[in-house]
């Protein structure tokens, strides 16, 4: 009985290390900073009371390691610590700010790794203690993440922040004074 558990856990083992590895994709961002809305021809857009927009820039998706295309959906990425905090294109500053800049669906073929010049941005809106909430969310580094990711046969979509260590922007209550880089 001993020897036929030791087989048993040999061929779990050796099965295990020859099924195939999860294919990855591989999304690059960065934090371009905090604001609380701006004015328009019309009157002015903003996040709210103790709210902020949050924007980030999408550098990169590598889906080398991955045989199948990816279908990369902007609406997918959300705060890693609220998930319903999501990047959504229906936001003001979308309109007014990101405009044709904004980060939008594509398809990223079978072993293919694709970089965006400029960048493609996204933002989302967060929850703050502070009634500024810029004031807050300009001190905050957010990390983010893929929504589905690894489930019902999606690829593992790992999300790396290039400016990780960076913990504070410059205070820019007003959308407009960000610069997107």
């Amino acid at each position: 009985m001993h020897n036929f558990s030791l087989l048993a856990l040999t061929l779990g083992a050796a099965l295990v290390s020859m099924a195939p590895s999860c294919p990855n994709v591989t999304i690059t961002y960065h934090q371009v900073g905090a604001c609380n809305g701006a004015p328009t021809s019309d009157g002015e857009y903003n996040a709210g009371p103790q709210q902020a927009y949050v924007i980030f820039a999408i550098e990169r998706i590598d889906n080398a390691q991955n045989p199948n295309a990816f279908a990369y959906d902007p609406s997918n990425i959300a705060w890693t610590s609220n998930t319903n905090d999501a990047f959504d294109s229906n936001l003001d500053i979308y309109r007014f700010k990101l405009g044709p800049f904004a980060t939008a669906p594509i398809t990223v073929g079978a072993g293919e790794s694709i970089g965006f010049n400029p960048y493609g941005f996204g933002a989302l809106v967060v929850q703050t203690v502070a009634q500024d909430g810029a004031s807050e969310a300009n001190n905050t580094s957010y990390f983010l993440s893929y929504k589905g990711s690894g489930a019902g046969g999606n690829p593992t979509v790992l999300m790396t922040k290039s400016n990780a260590n960076q913990t504070s922007w410059a205070y820019t209550p007003n959308c407009e004074d960000i610069f997107l880089q």
